[in-house]
């Protein structure tokens, strides 16, 4: 690779916030405030490149009134100029009481730790300071419940619960899987389907998906004889969620739960919809606390971007806990029983690359399979 060729490649693995090595994808943030490149109309927008190509991060219409649609999908930018009205007035809805309380969560990236941990392992002798890449699907709401963004807030509770009990996990929007298998005329015909689940492990170094449906709701309220005080309601739902680990496809755990009554009281204005979104935050807390557990025996691994004489540049570093000094083991992408060699991680650049001298063997190819060495 000639110096003026590192120096680009430097360069752009500063903007990417997630490399597909297996496909060349290309999947880039921008950070406001944004000054150049795209049409100032769209500067405050949330922005994806994705192949080249600039996307907004919009409102879908659609999940308002169809429980399994995603709440946001991406569109080219000349395509949300040309709607542009249409786009932002999507974007416009009145939430309940409950709603305007919630503090939104990013989907994007976990937060880093500050503080270095010791080397500890789990189950699967992974080091405890690589963090995993988890996808989690907004949730289908297949009920005729009173209110419309459940499925919005299981997937805000489990997303918030599982970070509060584990620094150790990455969230990969699934937005940008979908719009990209679109971009390339692939489909999606579901996020469970072998051939969505091999494309999020080898395109973007998921380790595990989680599925989920909220399936039935039962309500119940009573009139307070106090007036002025209105009803009290309880409700019940019931839930069923999947942890699929992308890189077998194993289904690690199902999950088929319910609240307890007690667990969903809502009073005075709006009780129906406060009971049915604290049945759904109860349940989902419980699944998060549980997902955190089960990952714990899903082994980490990433691949090679590129290779460069004795050394490789590898699809993962500060964003997902690799350190200066970790040492891995290389396996062929086809066949991952016995590996090629090692390498040694000698520095990290951009949000979440690194490069490693080989120490040990040969024939070293991008895409083969990345993995901690077990000592």
């Amino acid at each position: 690779m000639s110096h003026l060729a590192l120096k680009r490649f430097l360069f752009i693995t500063l903007l990417v916030a997630l490399v597909s090595p297996a496909a060349c994808t290309h999947i880039e943030r921008f950070k406001r405030p944004f000054t150049h490149r795209v049409d100032r109309r769209v500067r405050d927008k949330e922005l994806v490149r994705i192949d080249n190509r600039v996307y907004v991060k919009v409102s879908n219409p659609d999940a308002q009134t169809e429980g399994a649609q995603m709440q946001y999908h991406y569109v080219p930018v000349d395509e949300y100029l040309a709607n542009r009205e249409a786009f932002d007035s999507a974007a416009i809805s009145t939430p309940s009481p409950k709603e305007e309380e919630w503090r939104p969560v990013e989907l994007e990236t976990a937060s880093l730790s500050t503080t270095e941990e010791a080397d500890k392992t789990e189950e699967t002798g992974t080091p405890l300071h690589f963090k995993k890449r988890l996808m989690i699907v907004p949730f289908k709401d297949s009920t005729s419940a009173s209110h419309k963004k459940l499925a919005d807030r299981a997937l805000q509770t489990l997303i918030s619960k599982i970070r509060t009990t584990s620094d150790q996990i990455v969230f990969f929007d699934a937005a940008i899987l979908e719009e990209t298998l679109r971009s390339r005329k692939l489909g999606l015909k579901s996020f469970e389907s072998p051939e969505t689940i091999q494309l999020a492990n080898q395109l973007f170094n998921v380790h595990a998906i989680v599925t989920g449906t909220i399936n039935h709701f039962f309500t119940s309220s009573t009139e307070s004889k106090v007036k002025g005080k209105g009803k009290t309601t309880y409700a019940i739902a019931e839930i069923s969620a999947k942890l699929i680990d992308a890189a077998s496809g194993r289904v690690v755990r199902v999950w088929e739960k319910r609240n307890p009554t007690f667990a969903s009281e809502g009073k005075g204005d709006f009780s129906e919809e406060k009971a049915q979104l604290k049945a759904i935050e109860w349940i989902t807390s419980e699944i998060g606390l549980e997902i955190t557990e089960e990952l714990r025996g899903i082994s980490w691994h990433t691949t090679i971007a590129s290779v460069d004489g004795d050394r490789v540049y590898i699809s993962a570093g500060k964003l997902s806990g690799v350190r200066v000094g970790d040492v891995f083991s290389v396996y062929p992408a086809a066949s991952q029983e016995e590996p090629k060699g090692e390498v040694r991680v000698a520095d990290l650049f951009g949000i979440d690359s690194s490069v490693a001298d080989i120490t040990r063997g040969k024939g070293f190819r991008a895409n083969d399979v990345v993995r901690p060495t077990l000592r």
